[in-house]
C-alpha cells in the first residue's frame, strides 16, 4: 500500500509546472543564522522549491531512527506516504518557504544537544525513499545551554588529615597529686619541697636510709689505789700464769692503757 502510494505521489511531482532554469524541479534549505545554535534558541529554516506547493521537512540525527523523524516530534518516525508524521510547509507564489523550529518543543525537556540534519523534500518520503525525490538538507549543531558551561571557580578548601598523633603536653604533678598541664611556652612549674602554698608544712620522705652517727667509746674506768696501808699496786704471788714480776708490771701496764 505504501509504495504504491510513494509510485502515485511521484507521478503527480511530474506534471507540476514548476522547474528550476534548466527545467528541472528543485529544492533549496538553509539557516538564517548560521548553523551553531544553542538550546532555547529557535532555528528559522528556509529556501526555494520549484517542485510544488509544498515542502515536507524531517531530520535525522545520531541515535534517531535512520530514515528520519518528524522534527516537530523526535519520537514520531517519518514515514513515506504519511503526512503527519513530517512538518509540513506551504511554499509562497515566489516558490519561496520559511519554518521556525523550536527544539525546546521537539522532546520533553527539549531536543539533545548534538549534530541535527534537516531534509526538506518535494513530497512526504522518508529518507529510505527518496529515489530521486526534489529534496535538498542543511546540518546545524545544537548545544548546551549557555549557563551549563563550567567557568572556573576557586577550588575547594581541602582538610589534611594529620600525619601522627599530637604529642601530649608535658603534667606536673602537685602536692594534692592532681595533674597540672604544662604550656610549652614556660618553663615547668616548680614543685615546691618544703611546703605549698598554703604554708601547711609538707613532710618529705627520705630518700635513703639515714647514715647512724659514731657514739662515743664507752669509758673504762681507770684502777684505783688501794687504801689502807701496804704498798700502792699490789705485786701478784709469782704463779704459773707470771713467771716474774716484769711479766705481771707489763700487763698492768697494757691493761691501763689499751681498754
Amino acid at each position: 500500500m505504501k509504495p504504491l502510494l510513494a509510485l502515485c505521489i511521484l507521478a503527480a511531482l511530474a506534471i507540476i509546472p514548476f522547474a528550476a532554469g534548466d527545467g528541472t524541479p528543485a529544492v533549496t534549505i538553509g539557516t538564517e543564522d548560521g548553523l551553531v545554535y544553542y538550546q532555547g534558541d529557535t532555528v528559522l529554516f528556509s529556501g526555494i522549491s520549484t517542485a510544488g506547493d509544498t515542502i515536507y521537512l524531517f531530520m535525522t540525527a545520531p541515535g534517531l531512527p535512520d530514515s528520519g523523524v518528524s522534527p516537530g516530534n523526535l519520537f514520531l518516525p517519518a514515514e513515506t506516504g504519511n503526512i503527519s508524521t513530517f512538518m509540513i510547509v506551504p511554499v509562497s507564489d515566489d516558490s519561496s518557504y520559511a519554518v521556525v523550529w523550536d527544539p525546546a518543543m521537539a522532546a520533553p525537556g527539549g531536543a539533545p544537544a548534538g549534530s541535527y540534519t534537516i531534509y526538506a523534500s518535494a513530497a512526504p518520503v522518508n529518507f529510505s525513499d527518496q529515489n530521486g525525490t526534489p529534496s535538498a538538507s542543511v546540518t546545524i549543531f545544537l548545544l548546551g545551554w549557555p549557563s551549563a558551561v563550567p567557568h572556573p571557580h576557586a577550588p575547594a578548601l581541602v582538610t589534611i588529615p594529620p600525619t601522627q598523633t599530637p604529642i601530649p603536653l608535658p603534667t606536673a604533678t602537685t602536692p594534692s597529686g592532681s595533674q597540672v598541664p604544662i604550656p610549652p611556652t614556660q618553663e615547668p612549674f616548680p614543685i615546691p619541697t618544703a611546703s605549698d602554698p598554703s604554708g601547711t608544712p609538707i613532710t618529705i620522705p627520705p630518700t635513703q636510709t639515714p647514715i647512724p652517727l659514731p657514739t662515743p667509746p664507752v669509758p673504762v674506768p681507770l684502777p684505783s689505789a688501794p687504801s689502807g696501808p701496804g704498798p700502792i699496786w699490789p705485786l701478784p704471788i709469782i704463779t704459773a700464769d707470771f713467771e716474774s714480776w716484769s711479766g705481771w708490771l707489763v700487763d698492768q701496764l697494757v691493761n691501763f692503757l689499751i681498754p
